[in-house]
């Protein structure tokens, strides 16, 4: 049981460090077309 909830929060951790990483890679992805956009 207590693995169980562990387990739970580590799954719950590890969403929000992969939201947190998408988050992250879209926007610096957004800059670097805008930062190309603006060259160009």
């Amino acid at each position: 049981r207590t693995a169980r909830s562990i387990l739970l929060n580590v799954s719950q951790i590890f969403r929000l460090f992969s939201v947190e990483m998408l988050l992250f890679l879209n926007r610096k992805v957004k800059i670097r077309a805008f930062r190309s956009f603006l060259v160009e």
